[in-house]
């Protein structure tokens, strides 16, 4: 599974006192980005980097994209906990704040579960990752990430993420 263990680099102003450099990766969680459009990804923005490590990459889709989703398949049955997610595009404040970010996502897995986060409950501040826990051990071999509502930026209209990790 994704390691959702971060390097973190110190930063004063946030509430924490460090921001997250980039996430450890691993290979046992293959993203496939899902929506009910045909522009499901944009040219440089897919799936794949939700799960590449490096927080200056993200996956992006149309703001307009009705039913925008991505998911993560596993080879195998997999115990997962819960999901890490840096909300935005984090290459840079300036980029943070003009594209759009998941607000509230439901997050259903391969075992029938649904569940719902409102990030903006925690914070959806630049370099954040936010916990989103499932309660309880679950083994699963799909899980789906439906974004249901946006946090709007300034002028783009992308819809991304970072970095997704489970823990």
């Amino acid at each position: 599974c994704f390691n959702a263990s971060a390097v973190l680099e110190p930063a004063p102003e946030s509430v924490f006192g460090a921001r997250i450099v980039r996430f450890v990766r691993s290979e046992a969680a293959l993203p496939v980005a899902m929506a009910a459009v045909s522009a499901t990804e944009l040219d440089g923005y897919q799936a794949g980097n939700v799960l590449d490590g490096n927080l200056h990459t993200c996956w992006a889709c149309d703001a307009g994209a009705e039913n925008a989703s991505i998911g993560l398949n596993f080879p195998e049955p997999t115990a997962v906990r819960g999901l890490v997610i840096a909300p935005g595009h984090m290459k840079s404040v300036d980029e943070f704040e003009r594209n759009e970010r998941p607000a509230v996502v439901t997050v259903k897995t391969s075992n029938g579960a649904t569940r719902a986060f409102d990030l903006r409950d925690v914070g959806l501040g630049f370099g954040c990752a936010i916990v989103l826990p499932f309660g309880e051990v679950e083994t699963v071999t799909d899980i789906s990430i439906d974004v249901d509502e946006v946090e709007h930026g300034t002028t783009d209209r992308r819809i991304c993420v970072a970095e997704i990790g489970i823990f």
